[in-house]
């Protein structure tokens, strides 16, 4: 069974169904509104990488919210993934970017989509997201950990596979909202860029 595989059922176990408000995601649900910006992420990407890759700010469905979408920034022309419908990965037949490679975006609640104090939705979006990699035996390398009021990214290395888990939260909100990626041994020299990508938080 694979990593990906385990952590999407955790997610998805996290996301109660005991939601009868949940057509937005942002202001009294995960705090989105607004726009986001593929520049950064572009200007990130490696010189050896130019040309095979470009970010663009999409708008797609919230796996986890029936009626919801999400703005986020993610690579031009990547397919979504299989039975998941905002995660998004490379088109078949590229070689590129190894095996597993993907980028996911959307909210989460991790149970009664209430509103609720931010320290119970940064509860939440630990557990589902960071205490989740940070679990893995053996613990993986830590390239970054940085918590701000509102928002965690977590850069990790796990025999040359990275892993990146962004979420923000906004006190009083419904949802946290979340950005996780996973790079193959053949595409981690492209963690700056996603790791840009993931660091503004996806708008509704």
């Amino acid at each position: 069974m694979t990593r990906k595989f385990v952590f999407v059922m955790i997610v998805a176990a996290a996301c109660g169904k005991k939601d009868g408000d949940n057509k937005k995601s942002g202001g009294g649900g995960g705090g989105g509104g607004g726009t986001v910006d593929p520049a950064p992420a572009n200007a990130a990407i490696p010189a050896a990488w130019k040309g095979k890759i470009e970010f663009e700010a999409v708008t797609i469905a919230d796996d986890f919210d029936k009626e919801g979408t999400v703005k986020a920034v993610i690579p031009k022309g990547w397919v979504g993934g299989k039975g998941i419908k905002a995660m998004r990965e490379p088109p078949e037949g590229s070689h590129d970017f190894g095996f597993g490679t993907h980028i996911w975006t959307g909210s989460g609640c991790g149970g009664e989509c209430k509103e609720r104090p931010a320290a119970e939705l940064e509860k939440e979006a630990n557990k589902s997201f960071f205490d989740t990699v940070m679990g893995h035996t053996p613990p993986p390398k830590v390239i970054k950990d940085e918590k701000k009021p509102g928002h965690r990214i977590l850069v990790v290395d796990e025999d040359g596979k990275i892993t990146i888990s962004s979420a923000f939260w906004t006190d009083g909100a419904k949802r946290f909202q979340f950005c996780s990626v996973e790079l193959d041994k053949e595409a981690k020299d492209l963690e700056p860029a996603f790791e840009a990508a993931c660091n503004q938080r996806p708008a509704e």
